[in-house]
């Protein structure tokens, strides 16, 4: 069942009366990638944005089930979550879709961006529509994953290297991300690392460039989980549903 969650309440994602820190930082990696990053406080409240839900069926209540959130490509939107769901699995998560902050620039309706310069925004929209969605339904903490498409991809990626730098206050932990058609930028466009790294990460498109595998050896130095799908498998709905529960189970046992 996919449905649509309307807000029927505003607040503010930065609210005035927080302790703001107001720092801002000009971070440059070796590619000369820089990002804005706003450092803020949270004050509990948190906005209330538009987004999609896939709930499983035979929902149980009580279950902490594993979630999913979808990051869709330029110019998409929180429907793009039907992609995924039911095809990975009718029954094993929740799947959440988040809408971009930022309206697209060519201005048609219904379609939204990213700014892959402010990962604070969308660490900040992804926070709030995962503490959103746990007001309805039972979602596991330590068992977000991020499903990003194209440059939702590459937010998915930032999110996991930046939530150790404590950039937005209150972030639900992510387990892993998957990505899946990653634009040819991809690796000049990920963020300084902030230590040690922990959590998994699926590719589901081969990575061939020379500077996408040294990205890739790299992420695995930090102590990522690095996983390719092999080019023989040709379901890969049913692939992320696998790589998923095996990580749970390892972790399990």
């Amino acid at each position: 069942m996919l449905q649509r969650i309307r807000s029927h309440s505003q607040h503010h994602l930065f609210d005035n009366t927080a302790q703001s820190l107001d720092l801002l930082l000009d971070q440059e990696n070796q590619d000369g990638f820089s990002m804005d990053l706003t450092f803020s406080t949270w004050d509990g409240t948190y906005e209330e944005f538009p987004y999609s839900v896939f709930q499983p069926d035979h929902y149980v209540e009580k279950y902490a089930y594993p979630t999913l959130v979808a990051l869709h490509d330029e110019n998409g939107s929180e429907f793009e979550l039907g992609r995924w769901f039911p095809a990975i699995s009718e029954r094993n998560y929740i799947g959440l879709g988040v809408r971009g902050p930022f309206p697209s620039s060519n201005g048609f309706p219904g379609q939204f961006n990213w700014k892959l310069r402010r990962p604070d925004a969308s660490m900040g929209i992804i926070r709030d529509t995962i503490l959103q969605a746990k007001d309805f339904w039972n979602i596991h903490s330590d068992r977000i994953y991020l499903v990003g498409e194209g440059t939702g991809a590459i937010v998915a990626l930032q999110t996991l290297f930046l939530q150790r730098a404590a950039l937005i206050d209150e972030l639900p932990p992510v387990a892993g991300v998957v990505c899946n058609n990653l634009p040819a930028c991809w690796d000049r466009l990920l963020p300084p690392y902030f230590g040690e790294s922990s959590g998994r990460v699926l590719f589901l498109d081969q990575v061939e460039t020379a500077t996408g595998t040294a990205v890739m050896d790299q992420l695995e130095e930090v102590g990522l989980e690095v996983t390719v799908r092999p080019t023989s498998d040709n379901d890969p709905a049913r692939f992320v549903d696998h790589w998923i529960m095996s990580g749970i189970a390892s972790a399990v046992s």
